[in-house]
Parts: C-alpha cells; structure tokens; sequence
C-alpha cells in the first residue's frame, strides 16, 4: 500500500503589485471575498511566480492573512493539543514569532478537518485568533498576547471551522458547532463579552431529533439592509441577522435544512 506523508506550507504568490493591499480576515478586507488588487498571477505551481515557501509543523485548515506587512496562519501539532498562531514577513517568508496554547484533551474532529482550523483577523496592530476550545486570542503585532477569552468547550464529531470578523470596536464570532452554539461579540481592547445570542440546537449538537447530523461551520459577514448594519450568519437550521450593537437577532430566514441532516458549511 502506498503511503503519503502530508505536508504543510505558508507561500506567497509572486505579484508586480506585491505589497499594495491587505487581505486582513477570511473573506477579505470588505468582508465579501473581492479584491481590488490588479497585475496578479493567473498560474502558479511549486516554481513558477512563488515568492517565498515556508514549511509550517502541522496541517491546517484556517487560510493565511495579510495585514500590516506581515501574514499570520494557524497549524495544530499533537492532535490538537498544541495549536500555534504564526507570523511571518510579508516579503521574505522570515518567521517573526509564533505563540502556541496548549489544550489538555484530544478533541474529536473529521479527518479532512485539521484541528488548526481557523482563520486570524486583524486590523494592523492586533491579531486576533480563535482556537476552538482553546479559546479566544488577542496579540499585538509584536506577538504579546494582549488578553484571553475562554468561550467554553466545542465538541463535534467534524471538529470546528468558524472565523472572527472585525466590526467597528468589535470581534464578532459564530461558536460551535456542539451542545453549545451562540454568537458573540467581544471587545477589541479588553476581551469582555459585550452581548451573546444563543441559538438554539435541535438535538445534541451532533445529531437532530430525527437522529440526523447537524453543524454549522459558518463564518459571520457583515451586510448593510435597509440603511443598518447587519451581522448574517447561517447556523444549522436557519439564517440569523443580528443587529451588531446589542446582539438582537432582526431577522431569520428559515429553510436550509436537508434531507441528510442539518448542516452548513
């Protein structure tokens, strides 16, 4: 039988107009998944418009983002147990620093879902990571950690996947999926917890009711409607729109739900 061994890398595309703009959380810097930038490789491959390749000690799931002249990637080594923000300079690929937290238990996950599988946010001179059960993180551009939040255990046979996004003086985070699922906003300067919607869960957070699985692995956007500022986000049953300032859902959208089950992806 033939075995592969997997490897995992933090690379940079070569492009004419490399250091123009950032991409500072998952889906960009305007929270749609667009970028403005021009002049970009069309192709690429191990050698061909590759600036800089670095390999990381462990797979992930959480993609790289740009912000301030440096990129900043999660990995996981250890089943999980030792999960790692790292920071690298945006034109060499020099690995500036790394800060891990350690997490006591193996926590289940799908075997195409790598444990270090969220994406950072940040806006310039904080980082700030969510590392599941672990916790949430907030660090300097400098790699001091500037405060911690525990948002409690999430436990699910897939393992988590949902990002932080940035709002005015606001992170803004989906929890879950697991007994437990709410959205939270957290205070950018402090880590307080400034309000925090529960969702309720049809089931045990693995399986509904009808003894199908069920999940959401969403990350929140922000959208404007009617003049106001929405949090949306799509949870195992239905979409929510939150209102950003107290957390009070506005609005839901039901009719997501399937045959095999409640997921969203």
């Amino acid at each position: 039988m033939k075995t592969t061994k997997l490897l995992s890398y933090a690379f940079l595309i070569l492009s004419s107009n490399l250091l123009a703009g950032d991409w500072p959380a998952f889906r960009g810097p305007n929270n749609d998944g667009r970028s403005s930038e021009t002049g970009v490789p069309r192709e690429w491959s191990p050698d061909k418009n590759i600036l800089w390749k670095v390999q990381l000690p462990g797979a992930s799931n959480g993609s790289p983002i740009v912000s301030g002249g440096k990129v900043f990637l999660t990995s996981s080594v250890n089943k999980g147990q030792t999960r790692t923000l790292h920071c690298f300079d945006r034109s060499t690929g020099k690995e500036l620093w790394k800060q891990s937290i350690k997490h006591p238990e193996e926590m289940p996950t799908h075997k195409t879902n790598q444990y270090g599988g969220t994406t950072p946010a940040a806006d310039g001179k904080r980082v700030f990571v969510w590392h599941g059960s672990a916790g949430l993180y907030c660090y300097n551009f400098n790699g001091a950690e500037l405060w911690k939040r525990d948002l409690g255990e999430y436990r699910h046979m897939w393992g988590y996947g949902t990002s932080p996004i940035l709002y005015m003086d606001k992170v803004l985070l989906h929890t879950g999926p697991g007994k437990q699922v709410f959205m939270v906003a957290v205070d950018q300067d402090t880590g307080s917890v400034l309000w925090k919607t529960e969702e309720p869960i049809d089931g045990d957070g693995e399986r509904n009711t009808k003894n199908k699985y069920m999940g959401s692995w969403s990350t929140p956007v922000m959208a404007k409607v009617n003049e106001q500022d929405l949090v949306l986000c799509s949870f195992a049953t239905r979409v929510n729109a939150y209102d950003p300032e107290t957390g009070k859902i506005v609005f839901t959208c039901d009719g997501i739900r399937g045959e095999n089950g409640d997921l969203c992806y």
